[in-house]
């Protein structure tokens, strides 16, 4: 079942990665949603799913220089 993850603005996907150990596709890339990063400034991303496509973690970053 295919998944669906980003917000209203652009959300770009730069790196998957499978993760053997613990089973989890790692996507990272950036985002200027607001519905889905903090902000309409840009934003990182990184976020895991098992192989059924179910969530397990996400989380943002933000570049203070």
């Amino acid at each position: 079942m295919p998944i669906t993850v980003g917000g209203k603005r652009d959300d770009v996907a730069q790196c998957l990665v499978y993760e053997p150990k613990s089973q989890l596709l790692i996507t990272g890339g950036t985002t200027r949603s607001s519905d889905f990063g903090p902000a309409n400034s840009p934003y990182g991303f990184l976020y895991a799913v098992d192989l059924d496509g179910d969530w397990v973690w996400g989380n943002y970053f933000f570049n203070r220089t």
